[in-house]
């Protein structure tokens, strides 16, 4: 770990390499949270190429560093974008933090690319035909009904379904516009503890689901319902992560305007 920091003060030519080498060796977590550290220092665009071009393979908790480290040096917010420009980052990867952290960016161009790429206005007839539902009056334990049905074989709230997406309880915070947006655009912000994997065996066995056992001899999925399936290293093929989240796309579209009325305020906690 020292000797990486004293790495970090070599010219690039010099350790550049080594670094990215070291900041992605996932056999040594300590030495590379400091590689990763040292190297997101250097003004360089192989930086973010580099640490971008296994996004799909990593860890949760590994985009999650990769990400906060890039984007806490100006200097490569415009490589990330440029990874998402060119679908090699999905824009999804920025939750609503970061979202606003880069939009924030100082420099008008940097402000600008942020804008167009991170800028959500997907499905905007879905949302447009499902905002009607607001107009409606609710029945909140009508909502309870509908979410049972529908949200909990991924979601809990109030001790009832399955902890495989995020606990719903923090949501009655929001409004009910952003709830039915993020209802209606599941891929807009998917954090990184979240991101849905595909796990190929060498047998041709596909597993999908959330990861949330990841060692260095077995990785666990964990699917609607609670399901979770484990698979040894030996045993993998491959694993990569979806481009989307595990909730589907138009979910909305199998509800009554009714019914969303009801679940918007059962989430929102109305009585």
């Amino acid at each position: 770990s020292v000797a990486v920091k004293l790495m970090g003060r070599l010219p690039w030519e010099r350790a550049g390499e080594s670094l990215l080498k070291f900041s992605l060796d996932e056999s040594a977590p300590d030495l590379a949270a400091t590689a990763l550290k040292a190297v997101v220092a250097y003004p360089k665009a192989d930086v973010s190429v580099a640490l971008l071009a296994g996004w799909s393979h990593y860890a949760p908790a590994r985009r999650d560093a990769v990400l906060s480290a890039l984007l806490g040096v100006p200097f490569h917010v415009k490589g990330v974008l440029a990874a998402v420009e060119a679908k090699r980052l999905p824009a999804s990867a920025f939750t609503g933090v970061r979202r606003r952290q880069v939009l924030a960016a100082r420099d008008p161009a940097v402000k600008a690319l942020a804008e167009r790429l991170l800028t959500v206005s997907a499905r905007p007839e879905a949302l447009a035909e499902a905002t009607k539902a607001l107009a409606l009056t609710p029945v909140p334990a009508n909502g309870r009904v509908v979410f049972n049905a529908v949200c909990a074989t991924c979601h809990r709230l109030d001790r009832e379904g399955h902890a495989v997406g995020p606990d719903l309880l923090d949501i009655r915070r929001q409004t009910k516009e952003n709830i039915l947006f993020h209802i209606v655009n599941s891929d807009a912000e998917i954090a990184p503890a979240f991101t849905a994997y595909l796990a190929e065996a060498k047998d041709g066995r596909i597993l999908s689901g959330i990861l949330v056992g990841d060692t260095s001899t077995s990785i666990t999925l964990r699917g609607p319902l609670g399901v979770e399936a484990s698979l040894l290293r030996s045993d993998l093929a491959k694993l990569e992560s979806l481009p989307g989240s595990l909730m589907p796309t138009g979910l909305e579209a199998g509800l009554s305007k009714q019914q969303l009325a009801d679940l918007l305020a059962y989430l929102k906690g109305e009585k």
